[in-house]
């Protein structure tokens, strides 16, 4: 029996999908087949319905050798067509399967089965075409959220051209789709995360506007996080008083955003929340000093860097009552290797070179190992994050 993500993927894919394997047609009803459809399909009447029986690509893709079926990712075929191996005539059957009409509102397939037959095949080529890198293909993936289509394909959709937009990895051919995208107000907004970590990675603005009208719309607040951080990457200076206003409900990632933004009047912000929280445990500490270090704030690097090594630091009372102690409190060896974790997790943003470089030593000596692949390996945190 399928389980409840899997059913819900089914369910989406038969509701966006404009041509259904579902589709109720009898074979006298039966369109005349495309050059496409004539390649991959066998007109078939099976008790008075259309059957499309498979042949050729189709047949391999849903069949042997690949057996595909709703997620590319679980087939042989995405690890072929990552590395390249990929047969160019699959590639065609993913270029094919993911022709729309061109003049109409929403997603028409024109070359999949009208009638019984394989189905998931249009998230099946569509996410391999992502996978091709081949950016000869964009238009077919700009085609599907193209104008009007974006809000009417519905959000299994928009995740899939997302994501095939990213892997394809051009600048040029998903920017002006994921502008678009952006646009929508999807109940299910998690391909917006994906946008905006590359409309960052690229150096682009193009989510700026977009981001600063979201963070004042409690509808979308499932991409507030990202857009707080897009916003501090990108160094949009005019949106700091908006997220000043986000900050008491947002710490975090707003000491994220702060950290990036490059205006040095926000270090007053970031130590008054660090005077704040004196004492308080590294999770809630850390992302503030790492903000603060990349403004050349030295108490805060040096704080930052103890936690790096294993260790507490001591909170500004404490130190008061050492000071004030007849004999010098003793001394904790104890590392704790979940203060060296998130020190690194959160050092992934410092954009200070000499914060880096200082970092960058705690952590091999924390670690034990001079071989700097060895250390970063024991580190698994510092690994370079999927998401924010």
């Amino acid at each position: 029996m399928m389980n409840r993500k899997v059913f819900s993927l089914a369910a989406a894919t038969f509701a966006l999908a404009s041509s259904s394997a579902l589709a109720n047609i009898t074979f006298a009803n039966a369109p005349a087949q495309t050059p496409a459809q004539a390649k991959y399909f066998t007109w078939e009447n099976q008790a008075g319905g259309l059957h499309c029986a498979t042949k050729g690509k189709m047949a391999e893709l849903v069949g042997d050798p690949y057996k595909c079926y709703i997620k590319l990712d679980e087939c042989k075929a995405s690890l072929d067509t990552l590395t390249g191996k990929i047969d160019p005539e699959m590639v065609q059957l993913f270029a094919d399967l993911s022709e729309i009409d061109p003049k109409g509102p929403k997603a028409s397939f024109i070359n999949t089965c009208p009638g019984d037959g394989p189905a998931f095949v249009e998230s099946l080529a569509v996410r391999g075409l992502g996978y091709t890198r081949d950016t000869k293909h964009a238009k077919l993936l700009q085609m599907l959220v193209e104008g009007e289509r974006a809000k009417n394909v519905g959000p299994g959709w928009r995740t899939d051209v997302t994501e095939a937009l990213h892997f394809m990895g051009s600048q040029e051919a998903a920017e002006a789709s994921y502008v678009n995208l952006l646009g929508v107000k999807s109940l299910d907004p998690e391909y917006k995360d994906i946008i905006l970590w590359d409309l960052a990675r690229w150096g682009s603005d193009a989510g700026v506007a977009y981001c600063q009208e979201a963070l004042t719309d409690d509808s979308q607040k499932k991409t507030h996080d990202a857009c707080i951080l897009y916003l501090g990457k990108r160094k949009a200076v005019a949106a700091i008083p908006l997220l000043q206003r986000m900050f008491e409900k947002k710490e975090t990632v707003t000491l994220h955003a702060y950290g990036q933004m490059g205006d040095k009047a926000l270090l007053k912000d970031i130590q008054a929340f660090l005077d704040d929280k004196d004492g308080q445990p590294g999770r809630i500490r850390i992302p503030a000093l790492v903000a603060a270090a990349n403004y050349g704030d030295k108490a805060a690097l040096t704080e930052l860097l103890t936690w790096a090594s294993g260790k507490k630091p001591m909170s500004k009372k404490d130190k008061e009552k050492a000071a004030k102690a007849k004999k010098p409190p003793k001394a904790d060896d104890k590392v704790d290797q979940e203060f060296i974790m998130y020190a690194s997790m959160e050092s992934l943003l410092l954009t200070d070179k000499g914060a880096i470089d200082q970092m960058n030593k705690a952590l091999q000596a924390a670690a034990g190992k001079k071989d700097e692949k060895a250390w970063k390996g024991f580190l698994p945190h510092r690994r370079p994050r999927p998401a924010w």
